[in-house]
Protein backbone atom coordinates (compact mmCIF):
# COMPACT_ATOMS: atom_id res chain seq x y z
CA UNK A 1 0.00 0.00 0.00
CA UNK A 2 1.39 3.36 -0.42
CA UNK A 3 0.76 6.93 -0.98
CA UNK A 4 1.06 9.38 -4.13
CA UNK A 5 1.03 13.10 -4.92
CA UNK A 6 1.70 15.22 -7.65
CA UNK A 7 2.79 18.38 -7.21
CA UNK A 8 2.90 20.88 -10.47
CA UNK A 9 5.00 23.76 -10.35
CA UNK A 10 3.98 26.03 -13.07
CA UNK A 11 5.63 28.95 -12.50
CA UNK A 12 9.10 27.20 -13.64
CA UNK A 13 7.95 24.80 -16.01
CA UNK A 14 9.02 21.55 -13.56
CA UNK A 15 6.81 18.92 -11.58
CA UNK A 16 7.68 17.34 -8.89
CA UNK A 17 6.51 13.28 -8.53
CA UNK A 18 5.94 12.08 -4.57
CA UNK A 19 5.56 8.73 -3.81
CA UNK A 20 5.60 7.51 -0.28
CA UNK A 21 5.36 3.78 -0.15
CA UNK A 22 4.68 3.24 3.89
CA UNK A 23 1.40 4.41 5.06
CA UNK A 24 1.98 6.86 8.11
CA UNK A 25 2.27 4.80 11.62
CA UNK A 26 2.70 1.44 9.88
CA UNK A 27 5.68 -0.85 8.88
CA UNK A 28 6.39 -2.67 5.56
CA UNK A 29 7.68 -6.20 6.65
CA UNK A 30 9.79 -8.14 4.05
CA UNK A 31 11.19 -11.40 4.20
CA UNK A 32 13.69 -13.31 1.74
CA UNK A 33 14.96 -16.46 3.17
CA UNK A 34 16.79 -15.47 6.59
CA UNK A 35 16.81 -11.77 6.13
CA UNK A 36 13.97 -10.11 7.45
CA UNK A 37 13.88 -6.31 6.91
CA UNK A 38 10.80 -3.71 8.16
CA UNK A 39 10.49 -0.23 6.66
CA UNK A 40 9.01 2.91 8.78
CA UNK A 41 9.45 4.74 5.82
CA UNK A 42 10.13 4.70 2.00
CA UNK A 43 10.24 8.41 0.54
CA UNK A 44 10.58 9.47 -3.25
CA UNK A 45 11.02 12.63 -4.89
CA UNK A 46 11.11 12.78 -8.78
CA UNK A 47 11.82 16.07 -10.46
CA UNK A 48 11.09 16.31 -14.11
CA UNK A 49 11.44 19.19 -16.83
CA UNK A 50 7.57 19.04 -17.63
CA UNK A 51 4.42 19.65 -16.30
CA UNK A 52 1.92 17.57 -17.79
CA UNK A 53 1.69 14.14 -17.05
CA UNK A 54 2.24 12.72 -20.85
CA UNK A 55 5.84 13.88 -20.30
CA UNK A 56 6.65 12.66 -17.33
CA UNK A 57 9.31 10.23 -18.59
CA UNK A 58 13.08 9.33 -18.03
CA UNK A 59 13.94 11.60 -21.31
CA UNK A 60 12.96 15.06 -19.05
CA UNK A 61 13.89 13.72 -15.69
CA UNK A 62 16.18 16.14 -13.38
CA UNK A 63 16.82 14.65 -10.51
CA UNK A 64 15.23 11.66 -7.68
CA UNK A 65 16.02 11.68 -4.42
CA UNK A 66 15.44 8.64 -1.75
CA UNK A 67 15.08 8.50 1.85
CA UNK A 68 14.22 5.05 3.52
CA UNK A 69 14.32 4.28 7.45
CA UNK A 70 13.93 1.19 9.06
CA UNK A 71 15.22 -2.08 10.39
CA UNK A 72 17.32 -5.46 9.13
CA UNK A 73 17.79 -8.31 11.06
CA UNK A 74 20.21 -11.03 9.73
CA UNK A 75 20.76 -13.16 12.51
CA UNK A 76 17.93 -13.58 16.05
CA UNK A 77 21.07 -13.11 18.10
CA UNK A 78 21.86 -9.37 16.90
CA UNK A 79 17.55 -8.43 16.61
CA UNK A 80 17.20 -5.88 13.93
CA UNK A 81 19.40 -3.37 13.22
CA UNK A 82 18.63 0.16 12.49
CA UNK A 83 19.16 1.48 8.62
CA UNK A 84 18.62 4.93 7.01
CA UNK A 85 19.67 5.06 3.14
CA UNK A 86 19.77 8.53 1.03
CA UNK A 87 20.33 8.70 -2.65
CA UNK A 88 20.66 11.61 -4.69
CA UNK A 89 20.83 11.30 -8.20
CA UNK A 90 20.97 14.12 -10.58
CA UNK A 91 21.01 13.98 -14.47
CA UNK A 92 23.85 15.96 -15.85
CA UNK A 93 24.01 14.87 -19.39
CA UNK A 94 21.43 12.59 -21.71
CA UNK A 95 22.85 10.23 -24.25
CA UNK A 96 22.53 7.16 -26.26
CA UNK A 97 23.29 4.53 -28.79
CA UNK A 98 21.44 2.88 -31.59
CA UNK A 99 20.46 -0.88 -31.60
CA UNK A 100 23.40 -1.62 -33.98
CA UNK A 101 25.78 0.21 -31.42
CA UNK A 102 24.65 -1.22 -28.65
CA UNK A 103 25.15 -5.07 -30.76
CA UNK A 104 28.09 -4.10 -31.51
CA UNK A 105 29.59 -3.21 -27.84
CA UNK A 106 27.49 -5.92 -26.30
CA UNK A 107 30.44 -8.84 -26.66
CA UNK A 108 32.53 -6.25 -24.78
CA UNK A 109 30.43 -5.13 -22.17
CA UNK A 110 30.00 -7.23 -18.53
CA UNK A 111 26.96 -8.76 -17.93
CA UNK A 112 28.52 -9.51 -13.90
CA UNK A 113 27.94 -7.18 -11.43
CA UNK A 114 30.64 -8.68 -9.01
CA UNK A 115 32.67 -8.62 -11.72
CA UNK A 116 32.47 -4.27 -12.50
CA UNK A 117 35.16 -2.15 -10.98
CA UNK A 118 34.50 -0.86 -7.42
CA UNK A 119 35.88 2.61 -8.47
CA UNK A 120 34.42 5.93 -10.08
CA UNK A 121 36.36 7.60 -12.74
CA UNK A 122 35.54 11.42 -13.38
CA UNK A 123 36.89 12.74 -16.61
CA UNK A 124 35.85 16.31 -14.93
CA UNK A 125 35.76 18.38 -11.61
CA UNK A 126 31.69 17.89 -12.01
CA UNK A 127 31.46 19.17 -8.08
CA UNK A 128 33.01 22.15 -9.48
CA UNK A 129 29.81 23.52 -11.44
CA UNK A 130 26.58 22.80 -10.02
CA UNK A 131 24.74 25.50 -10.48
CA UNK A 132 24.05 24.45 -14.41
CA UNK A 133 22.74 21.02 -13.28
CA UNK A 134 20.06 21.80 -10.62
CA UNK A 135 22.41 20.80 -8.00
CA UNK A 136 22.67 21.83 -4.55
CA UNK A 137 25.75 22.97 -3.07
CA UNK A 138 27.92 20.29 -1.71
CA UNK A 139 28.55 20.23 2.26
CA UNK A 140 32.09 21.84 2.96
CA UNK A 141 33.32 18.40 4.73
CA UNK A 142 32.15 16.68 1.52
CA UNK A 143 33.93 19.01 -0.90
CA UNK A 144 37.26 18.56 0.78
CA UNK A 145 37.08 14.94 0.33
CA UNK A 146 36.61 15.47 -2.99
CA UNK A 147 38.87 17.39 -3.83
CA UNK A 148 41.56 15.56 -2.11
CA UNK A 149 40.73 12.04 -2.68
CA UNK A 150 39.42 11.69 -6.11
CA UNK A 151 41.12 11.64 -9.08
CA UNK A 152 40.58 12.33 -12.55
CA UNK A 153 40.73 10.42 -15.66
CA UNK A 154 42.20 12.22 -18.76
Amino acid sequence: MFRLLLVILANDQTSTFYLDEVLPDTVQKTKIFRLEAKTKSDVRLENYASITLEDLSAHNLISTHEHAIGSIKRKAEFGHIPYEGLVHFYVMARTGISQAEYKALSSSLESNVYKTEKISRYSYPFWEELEPYAIPTINKDLEIKLNSTMRLVE
